[in-house]
């Protein structure tokens, strides 16, 4: 029930950012946050694009530039990655970090992966249902 709670919790909020039929990077090291990340991708939000974790940080900007992607969400590990190559990549908006907590210091431009969910939980509770009504785009 929790899987599906948070699944539909990020999946809203990450509408609510405007991240509908876009491209998603995914990249950081095996966890509940990254399965969550792609499964709100695929489901309902836009497209995943998984990134090795072991690949350096001019091979992470390629595939990003390649895939256009809109949006990335990853671990703590390749915020300073995301933050240089940013600019570097016109369609890349969004940056979200699946380790940032509540009470960590907040990085300008950096959406923390929890309170995300919190967000979209709120979305939910105030008859938001956006994301749990869409019909899987198979593009």
């Amino acid at each position: 029930n929790q899987t599906y709670s948070d699944v539909n919790c990020l999946g809203e909020a990450m509408l609510d950012l405007g991240l509908s039929r876009k491209k998603i990077a995914i990249i950081g090291a095996n966890c509940y946050q990254w399965a969550i990340s792609y499964l709100s991708t695929v489901c309902g939000v836009g497209m995943a694009v998984p990134i090795d974790k072991a690949l350096g940080k001019e091979d992470i900007l390629e595939l990003l530039q390649i895939a256009e992607v809109g949006a990335a969400i990853f671990t703590d590990k390749y915020e300073d990655i995301f933050l240089e190559i940013k600019e570097e990549i016109p369609s890349l908006e969004t940056l979200i970090n699946m380790d940032r907590r509540e009470g960590d210091d907040q990085v300008e431009g950096v959406y923390s992966w929890w309170k995300l969910i919190a967000k979209g939980r709120q979305l939910i509770h105030n008859g938001s249902h956006d994301f749990e009504n869409r019909e899987i785009d198979r593009f």
